[in-house]
């Protein structure tokens, strides 16, 4: 409860921004992003980190970050073929990794993946499905380092405490 701040502050800060759009779309786009950064700045405090070892059932965070990719998805529909928004595809990758086991945070891997692909074909930019797929594999790839790079962090971390 003592962190409760820092979704409050970012919220904050946002709320000027969302504003200044005269697209009331747009502007409750990027509060749904600043609500799912929030999010994850409070996920990824120091204090949970004994939290998530105790942790037994991993099918609540395994429903979370598949229910974070649905609004990150379709902000990335609303923001069209022009703007690239799948760095935010890393919050509930990076959650998954660091909360998860190898197998969960792979499910949300391919989730994010396949979330990321119907963007794609539901924005409608006239790009050929091949070219749709091949960018599916190599989000797939990127999104399959980062899940790593988080995990082997959250290792080093447990072995240093």
């Amino acid at each position: 409860m003592k962190n409760l701040w820092k979704p409050l502050l970012l919220a904050s800060v946002l709320s000027p921004i969302t504003l200044s759009f005269t697209d009331p779309l747009t502007g409750l786009s990027i509060c749904l992003v600043g609500a799912i950064l929030a999010s994850f700045v409070y996920a990824m405090d120091a204090s949970h980190l004994a939290k998530a070892d105790q942790r037994r059932n991993p099918f609540p965070v395994i429903i979370l970050c598949s229910l974070l990719l649905f609004p990150i998805a379709w902000f990335d529909v609303i923001t069209g073929y022009d703007v690239d928004v799948s760095i935010l595809y890393f919050i509930p990758i990076a959650i998954a990794a660091w909360r998860l086991p190898l197998f969960g945070s792979s499910l949300i891997v391919a989730f994010a993946t396949a979330a990321w692909m119907v963007a794609q074909f539901c924005s409608q930019h006239g790009v050929a499905s091949t070219t749709i797929l091949w960018n599916a594999i190599i989000r797939l790839m990127t999104f399959t380092i980062i899940e790593w790079a988080i995990r082997r962090e959250r290792e080093h971390r447990k072995q240093v405490a």
